[in-house]
């Protein structure tokens, strides 16, 4: 019988450095693989990269998961846990959770694209003026067009609601 080392050919771990400490976190079953996936679907549907509605079978599958923190389906409850224990910010673990999230769906180019979009820096905080957005002027011909809403939301940490 012929053995045959397929190490070499496993997906490896994701290595995430935060608060000084390096996390290591192992790829998903394929049951937090599924979740993983309806995860996604959902983000990406709720920050526009797709358009369309949520499958059923995939909105059902976050029903199951939607008490879950979000870093235990995608870090995994291990490093998740060990985020907690070591005293990091909420913030830093849910966004470390997100990156996670996008990594395993679609793979680091995604990730990385996402978290600097998301968190990089703009250039107002770099020391650099902001590009200002064209002033709009006032008709003079009858009432004003606008209507977009300016009602901010906000995610939780958790699987239940989008995250964006």
């Amino acid at each position: 019988m012929t053995s045959v080392d397929f190490s070499a050919w496993a997906t490896p771990g994701v290595d995430l450095t935060l608060g000084g400490r390096a996390y290591t976190v192992a790829p998903p079953s394929v049951a937090r693989g599924r979740q993983i996936t309806a995860l996604a679907v959902r983000a990406e549907l709720a920050i526009g990269l797709v358009h369309g509605e949520m499958p059923t079978g995939l909105a059902e599958v976050i029903e199951e998961i939607a008490t879950e923190p979000l870093g235990v389906v995608t870090l995994g409850s291990g490093v998740y846990e060990q985020m907690v224990a070591d005293g990091l910010p909420a913030l830093d673990i849910d966004r470390a959770a997100y990156y996670a999230l996008h990594y395993w769906a679609r793979g680091k180019a995604q990730a990385d694209w996402l978290a600097d979009l998301m968190w990089g820096e703009r250039p107002e905080q770099a020391g650099e003026a902001a590009p200002k957005a064209p002033r709009r002027r006032r008709s003079r011909s009858g009432r004003s067009t606008a209507s977009a809403s300016q009602t901010k939301t906000g995610t939780t940490p958790t699987t239940g609601s989008p995250q964006a």
